[in-house]
């Protein structure tokens, strides 16, 4: 791939196309080493390929010279996340935050949304802002995610949705979007709702796809944006289906009455109706639809495997467009996993620039050992592959919110405090997939220590099928 303008560096850098990046950039240094755009762009490309210290220089170089620029913050707190040097990055956001010349806005939400990287939530929710600082959904919901995380999801829901999924706030943070027909939450359901995925991504949507299930047993029809095509696959409504239904009725929720084809949003069936039916499923609710390409591959994974337990792994999420290294581990750190597993046949499902890295590594190239799933497999595809595994091992990512909908044993990789708030501060299990175990190291950061958690466990991954 060739990268010939800073327009391109994003989605290369998410396709793991490292070399392109930063063959680009090099070409720019010398007409471009004055400008802040080339050294931010430079971080990026540290930070998607896990040169981390290199690209948290680099937020400190532009903390001190770029004026008023400060796109990097958020970059710099979730490297610090990673890292687990909190106190590091906690004063260097304030540093940044006190410039003269960042406005008191970007100072505002750079203290907020900075806390809340790093997991500080009692700040996020102290924090003031000065009469020039206008009131606003987007700071709103920060502080509305920090009280979920620290509190309790009942003690932040409702202000989340105000600030994230009301009708206000869709107007605010998204005001090309319809909110005329525009369902968040009223009693007198639509005839036909539709989920919309511009405000989130595929494992948000798996993960609240079960409210609409209730829906539907209520009697809405239920439809979503193609981009959501085959992941929950066709699953018939169930009686646990008709009992949260039951539930919705007796909290006057009825359909019929409102002829609309109305819209709506995962995070807003989330919203609307998690105070009435709290976590929802207790187990199973996507079904994988039927593929030849699945059958084959996991004929394949099967042969190599000579018997030992099937296990899939994911453990970065640099391909995310979001931050992602507070939430991941890089294969390094994966070692010991790999020296201890001898009876595991590991079905790799990495992507972007650590799928590139192991395939370059040395516990990839014997095939009794691992199977990496070939790029072009397609995310519905590779859910039906889970689904057919003995296990499943995964960071927060789409991959594990998959194998917790189908009720899969494994275990959920986390980071320790700044975790994200759905996950509350739930020590070893989530009520959102309970096959799942939550692991997490002693203190931020240190994923030797969640790793050996990890390598003392292994051993019961598959091997009591649910």
């Amino acid at each position: 791939m060739n990268v010939d303008s800073y327009d391109q560096l994003q989605a290369a850098l998410l396709g793991g196309h490292i070399d392109a990046c930063n063959a680009f950039l090099a070409s720019r240094h010398d007409a471009d080493k004055g400008s802040a755009e080339y050294w931010y762009w430079l971080a990026q490309m540290y930070y998607r390929s896990n040169q981390l210290l290199k690209a948290l220089d680099i937020c400190f170089k532009l903390t001190r010279e770029a004026g008023a620029f400060g796109m990097h913050f958020h970059c710099l707190a979730d490297i610090c996340a990673h890292l687990g040097i909190k106190d590091i990055g906690l004063s260097a956001l304030e540093t940044l935050a006190s410039k003269a010349d960042l406005p008191g806005e970007a100072s505002y939400y750079v203290r907020l949304y900075g806390h809340h990287y790093l997991g500080e939530d009692e700040s996020v929710l102290s924090v003031q802002r000065d009469a020039s600082v206008p009131a606003s959904c987007m700071s709103e919901h920060v502080r509305a995610r920090s009280m979920m995380r620290s509190r309790g999801i009942a003690a932040g829901v409702h202000s989340f949705h105000r600030a994230y999924c009301s009708p206000q706030a869709v107007a605010e943070l998204w005001p090309t979007q319809d909110v005329g027909r525009y369902w968040d939450g009223q009693r007198e359901l639509p005839r036909q709702l539709t989920i919309k995925g511009f405000s989130s991504g595929f494992g948000d949507f798996i993960q609240w796809v079960r409210y609409a299930r209730a829906l539907k047993a209520l009697g809405t029809e239920i439809d979503w944006d193609v981009q959501f095509d085959g992941l929950s696959g066709d699953c018939q409504i169930n009686d646990h289906d008709h009992q949260l239904a039951r539930q919705l009725t007796s909290a006057d929720f009825v359909v019929g009455r409102n002829d609309a084809h109305m819209w709506t949003t995962p995070f807003t069936l989330f919203t609307s109706l998690f105070p009435v039916l709290g976590y929802g499923a207790t187990g199973r609710y996507i079904e994988p639809s039927s593929d030849p390409e699945v059958a084959r591959i996991l004929s394949e994974i099967r042969k190599r495997a000579q018997g030992r337990r099937c296990v899939g792994i994911f453990w970065s999420s640099c391909e995310s467009n979001n931050l992602y290294a507070h939430r991941s581990l890089h294969h390094e750190h994966l070692a010991p996993l790999w020296e201890a597993s001898d009876d595991i046949h590991w079905v790799v499902m990495q992507r972007g620039y650590q799928g590139v890295s192991w395939a370059d590594g040395p516990y990839s190239k014997d095939p009794g050992r691992c199977t990496v799933l070939p790029s072009q497999t397609s995310l519905a595809q590779v859910i039906g592959i889970i689904d057919q595994l003995d296990g499943f091992i995964g960071n927060d990512g789409v991959l594990t919110h998959a194998a917790g909908a189908l009720n899969k044993p494994g275990y959920l990789l986390l980071n320790a405090r700044c975790t994200d708030w759905r996950y509350e501060h739930s020590v070893d299990t989530t009520p959102w997939y309970p096959s799942l175990n939550v692991l997490r190291p002693d203190t931020m950061g240190d994923w030797g220590t969640l790793v050996f958690k990890l390598v003392s466990s292994i051993k019961s991954v598959g091997s009591h099928p649910r």
